[in-house]
Parts: structure tokens; C-alpha cells; sequence
């Protein structure tokens, strides 16, 4: 998955090697005027419709490129203040679908065990 920080740190020749991998290679006749005009990952996520145009893009292929760059999460999303955790404690709701309900009972009756078998051993000293 890509995100604008990973993206910002792309060198010409891997914002090339990207065109190259997009939309069944469709995109590749672009690579070399891409690397001519120094768009490394900075510059692609800032390129406007004009700029695509100008490098030589038909404006169906500059949409498409638009769309995937303002479609990026951004580093600062669900960043803006230090000790805001609501983000956070939403992306944890998430990982829900990957449990069962009916498997908590075993996992706390195993933690009890653990805690009874504890117990026992500290009484053994």
C-alpha cells in the first residue's frame, strides 16, 4: 500500500520504475520525460493537471495520476495532536472481524490457569 511519506522519498528513477508498473505498463512511454524533467516523489505528488500535460500525458492518464496522488493517506492524518487517540482506538475496531466471540471464553479460562499455576509456584518457595 502507498502512502505520500513512502512516495516522498522517491528518487526520478523510481517515480519511472512506478509509471513503468501502472496500468498494465500503459504508462511507460512517459518514464524517460519523467527522469528528463527531474519528477522524483516530492514533485509527483505535487504535479497539477497542467504539469501532466506539459510532460505529456493525455488529461485521461493526468486524471488517473491525480486521483492516486490526492487519494494518498497523508503522513499527518491522524496525527494532529500527540495525545489524540481516537484515531488509534478506531483502527483497533477493525481488527474485530479477525476474531471470534466464542473463542474469549478459552482465552480467559487459559489466562486463569496461568494465574492459578503462578500462584501455586510462589507457594512452593
Amino acid at each position: 500500500e502507498y502512502d505520500a511519506k513512502w512516495i516522498q522519498q522517491w528518487s526520478a528513477d523510481e517515480v519511472a520504475k512506478w509509471l513503468k508498473s501502472i496500468h498494465n505498463g500503459r504508462m511507460r512511454k512517459y518514464a524517460q520525460q519523467f527522469i528528463k524533467k527531474k519528477v522524483d516523489g516530492n514533485k509527483l505528488l505535487t504535479l497539477t493537471m497542467p504539469d501532466l500535460l506539459d510532460l505529456g500525458l493525455i488529461r485521461s492518464e493526468a486524471t488517473q495520476v491525480l486521483a492516486f496522488t490526492s487519494s494518498l493517506p497523508d503522513e499527518d492524518d491522524n496525527n494532529d495532536d500527540e495525545n489524540d487517540f481516537d484515531g488509534f482506538f478506531d483502527d483497533l475496531d477493525d481488527f474485530d472481524k479477525y476474531f471470534d466471540d466464542d473463542d474469549d471464553d478459552d482465552f480467559f479460562e487459559d489466562d486463569d490457569e496461568l494465574m492459578t499455576d503462578a500462584d501455586n509456584d510462589d507457594d512452593d518457595d
